[in-house]
């Protein structure tokens, strides 16, 4: 019970932030969200479902996967937290300035984004600590654990590779919408950024695993799945975009896992000679 508690009050916690965080240079206008959802229920009430969904996602990741841990239970609930809040803070800032109240990119962009990411970022961050603390067992044997290793640089190398490669050829196709002949070098930017902040969440929530199996499995179901619904919160709140982002951010995952079996299969074969 005390686990549901904890996602009701951090999910209330992310409503309040957005509510008074700064909005540098913009204000959004929630009246002109027009999906089924919010003519039925009111934008407010969408708002808060879709943060509970995300915070049980996040509940049931940890529940699943930080049990046994090598690194303690604060370091393990860190490693999360830092997975789930870097791809907020960083997912937010995707070079999308027409789904904004911006009319151009730049630092008031760049600042309005950030206040947003920090209000999804924050909460789940807490959250991930305080979840952890109750529900991790550490392990007594804390040795031969390393972040800083050549398995995981090839890890973050592939996975961004393959995210980037995906994407450029969304971007070019049209299969994904983009601004990218308006603005190139931040798309590009942004695109590689993400791809490495995805997988430094990967090799985050590998270490803190006990379980060294099922990595690849692991990805989807933590951060790909998380991946998936996060960008879903546009669908929900404007009409006819829901199956298109889950379709979009699926494609983004696919690439992803790609990019992480290529790294898994490459250390294998390293590792074996």
């Amino acid at each position: 019970m005390l686990d549901y508690i904890l996602v009701l009050l951090f999910a209330a916690a992310a409503i309040v932030l957005h509510a008074i965080m700064p909005s540098p240079g913009a204000t959004m206008d929630t009246s002109v969200f027009d999906s089924m959802l919010v003519k039925k229920f009111g934008f407010p009430a969408v708002a808060t479902g879709y943060f509970v969904i995300l915070f049980l996602h996040i509940l049931s990741v940890i529940k699943v996967f930080s049990v046994k841990s090598d690194i303690g239970k604060w370091k393990t609930g860190c490693c999360f937290g830092m997975a789930f809040a870097l791809l907020y803070l960083v997912g937010m800032q995707e070079v999308m300035v027409s789904a904004s109240p911006l009319t151009e990119y730049g630092i008031g962009f760049i600042l309005y984004e950030l206040f947003l990411g920090l209000g999804d970022a924050v909460p789940a961050f807490l959250l991930c600590i305080f979840l952890c603390w109750f529900h991790c067992v550490p392990s007594a044997d804390l040795r031969g654990k390393k972040i800083f290793c050549k398995e995981n640089y090839i890890r973050v190398i592939s996975i961004a590779c393959a995210f980037f490669l995906w994407r450029m050829f969304g971007y070019v196709t049209g299969i994904v919408d983009n601004e990218m002949t308006i603005y190139p070098v931040p798309v590009v930017i942004w695109t590689f950024v993400f791809g490495s902040v995805v997988g430094i969440g990967y090799c985050l929530i590998n270490y803190s695993c006990k379980d060294k199996g099922r990595k690849v499995f692991r990805l989807f179901l933590t951060i790909g799945v998380n991946w998936i619904w996060f960008n879903c919160y546009i669908g929900l709140i404007a009409a006819h975009t829901f199956l298109f982002m889950v379709l979009r951010s699926g494609l983004d995952v696919l690439a992803i896992l790609a990019g992480s079996l290529l790294a898994e299969v490459f250390i294998q074969k390293i590792e074996g000679l």
